[in-house]
């Protein structure tokens, strides 16, 4: 459906433009190398010359690494290295055979993934990735004719490896997954067993517990609840079943979000709780948004504004109310009539 974010069209434009800036990103790698080889030209083989073009490289490639998704970098170094071992004919079959296979992975694994190559490409390159710095290897072990053209690809090399590990230090202390910021800031746990060990920001973590106190308040493990919509970590953490079987809802198009909320009442005994957030949880959790759950158009839930339309119309056909909100979240129940 064309409202799904995976529909095949939108899987096909996301490949297209992951490969068109990778190509982007690989042109500037060509450009800086030739900048820097252009550079040692100037620049004599003694210490200053070699400190003055390490710390350029360490800067450029440092500046190419950082100013850019750190994946798409990734991406032009693992496709390099798998090129090199497959073109190269000294290089054995076996060899050769896992560098297509790398390759492969590279070309492939991201294909079904509304991200493409930034959602899916960190799981595609630790194959690949090693390949690069085996081929920088064996570039830095070359005989070269001259003493002119071996000492800087020799610096460029430590260059590219300097900054490489430098930026990715800096990106796994400032970055985690879907939770921005330094880890000096995360100091804070959810109070869940299945959390341990596990640091947030205090923000975060109070958002988090203050919803969890109240679901565990009218839901036990094995209860059903509907999570909606991009919160599908709620049933792992309360232990509960997904009403509808997926525990992300944000997965459906409209038309089958529909269809499983009606598979789901007519072959299930019992209504879930249902959960719904009311900000943003896509990469950081934003503000609060008035008009997230909202089924007028608003910018607030422009990409959710239907399935706002059949989560409330679900609510009200079953008799839904409102048993704990706060900024963040609505949790519902159904309200039995007294007998």
């Amino acid at each position: 459906a064309s409202d799904s974010s995976h529909n095949f069209s939108d899987l096909i434009s996301i490949q297209f433009l992951n490969y068109k800036t990778i190509l982007g990103s690989f042109v500037k790698f060509g450009i800086l190398t030739a900048v820097l080889i252009l550079l040692s030209k100037f620049l004599n083989s003694k210490s200053v010359g070699k400190g003055i073009l390490l710390v350029a490289g360490v800067v450029v490639y440092g500046y190419w690494f950082y100013n850019q998704h750190t994946i798409y970098a990734i991406y032009v170094l693992s496709l390099i290295g798998c090129l090199v071992v497959i073109i190269r004919k000294q290089e054995s079959d076996i060899f050769r055979c896992v560098a297509l296979a790398a390759l492969l992975i590279l070309l492939v694994l991201p294909l079904g993934s509304a991200g493409g190559v930034i959602s899916s490409g960190y799981m595609a390159i630790w194959l690949s990735l090693p390949l690069f710095f085996y081929a920088i290897l064996l570039l830095s072990k070359l005989k070269m004719r001259s003493v002119e053209y071996k000492w800087p690809s020799n610096i460029i090399i430590i260059a590219i490896v300097v900054s490489f590990f430098s930026i990715k230090v800096y990106r796994v202390f400032n970055e985690a997954y879907f939770d921005p910021g330094s880890r000096l800031e995360k100091t804070a746990s959810v109070n869940s067993k299945y959390l341990k060990h596990v640091y947030t920001t205090e923000e975060r973590a109070e958002i988090l517990n203050e919803v969890l106190f109240h679901l565990k308040e009218v839901a036990q493990p094995n209860d059903y609840i509907l999570a909606y919509d991009n919160i599908p970590l709620i049933h792992y953490l309360t232990e509960t079943k997904p009403y509808l079987g997926n525990p992300w809802v944000w997965l459906y198009d409209d038309s089958s979000f529909e269809k499983k909320l009606d598979m789901a009442s007519q072959h299930k005994d019992e209504l879930p709780v249902i959960v719904a957030q009311k900000f943003e949880t896509i990469i950081a959790f934003s503000e609060p948004k008035l008009n997230y759950l909202s089924t007028t158009p608003h910018a607030d839930n422009e990409s959710r504004i239907y399935k706002n339309k059949i989560l409330q119309q679900f609510l009200i056909s079953h008799n839904y109310e409102i048993v704990w909100s706060n900024s963040y979240f609505n949790i519902y129940k159904v309200n039995h009539p007294a007998k």
